[in-house]
């Protein structure tokens, strides 16, 4: 992931309200003259879409929009940016998607951003992972371990 700019270390990750994330449709579907539905996957990867809200106090505000402009081009460049995803918070190239959306502020001193990010390719765990994964059935200690974190 070299050569991408990231995402800068003194603004804030997302928050998770109104944290959104889809994976886009590889899917192409046909009807065919018998009344089925020939179904196949177009391509192995395609890009994502993450919606995610940032609370900015008014020097993270201004960094924001320096390095939005300066940085990563008014969006256009591709940047790298921890995303959080069911496998976990790993960092993923992403950029922006138009029509960028307006900072907000909601105090005298803070701003809220609303960002639609695509994501190049997202993160998923791999094909020994999923079979060792869906076979698997949790111990009595790890359901109480996972119970008394509240995970369950």
């Amino acid at each position: 992931m070299s050569g991408y700019a990231r995402w800068p270390d003194n603004l804030p990750l997302p928050l998770l309200k109104g944290y959104g994330y889809a994976p886009s449709s590889n899917l192409l579907q046909s009807d065919l003259d018998s009344g089925e539905m020939r179904v196949r996957r177009r391509f192995k990867n395609m890009p994502s879409k993450v919606t995610i809200n940032v609370l900015l106090n008014e020097e993270q505000a201004a960094l924001y929009e320096g390095w939005f402009l300066n940085v990563i081009y008014e969006g256009a460049a591709w940047f790298i940016m921890p995303i959080k995803t069911p496998a976990g918070v790993i960092d993923h190239v992403v950029r922006f998607k138009l029509p960028h959306k307006a900072m907000k502020p909601i105090t005298h001193k803070l701003w809220r951003k609303v960002i639609i990010l695509e994501v190049k390719e997202r993160a998923v765990i791999g094909a020994d992972d999923t079979e060792f994964l869906t076979g698997y059935v949790l111990t009595d200690a790890e359901k109480a371990a996972l119970k008394a974190q509240e995970i369950l």
